[in-house]
């Protein structure tokens, strides 16, 4: 009957089933279509380059660090919380620069130690973050290296990879 076939469906072994069965699919993915995705992450993100920094912000009008990276990857279909502070929390973290790649992102600490800022990675040398205004700087395991100011001006925490 239907409710049977209703219970079945809503069993803990359906559930288990149909979580393995996801699994299963996410690890059929090639590595080039990994690649791929990592870097549209970095081309949607580049649509961005040069509007203009406004806390809360999350358009073209203009954005924040944290609102970038949600806008983003949101476009890619992956839900990320608001703040630096929450997205932090998602992905591998990474052991080097060295092993990051386009779309990773890279978080950023003040001196108490608090997430206060985020960005995509172009790949482990550079990022493209909302700080003034959307840009692209020089990226390597002290922080963010502003050419324009010739100085670090976000010191690195961590690299995640949510991709």
């Amino acid at each position: 009957s239907r409710g049977d076939i209703a219970a079945l469906n809503d069993s803990p072994a359906h559930h288990l089933r149909r979580m393995e069965e996801t699994t299963e699919a996410a690890l059929d993915v090639l590595p080039e279509e990994i690649a791929q995705e990592k870097t549209n992450a970095f081309e949607l993100a580049e649509k961005y380059l040069n509007t203009p920094y406004l806390w809360g912000g999350k358009a073209t009008n203009g954005i924040d660090c944290s609102g970038l990276v949600q806008s983003v990857f949101r476009m890619k279909g992956l839900n990320l919380p608001r703040d630096a502070y929450q997205q932090v929390e998602l992905g591998e973290s990474l052991n080097f620069v060295e092993e990051a790649e386009a779309g990773d992102l890279a978080f950023f600490d003040n001196e108490e130690g608090k997430i206060i800022h985020v960005g995509i990675l172009l790949n482990n040398e550079q990022i493209i973050h909302a700080s003034g205004s959307v840009r692209i700087d020089k990226f390597d395991h002290y922080g963010i290296f502003n050419c324009d100011i010739k100085k670090y001006s976000h010191t690195l925490r961590v690299i995640k990879r949510v991709l």
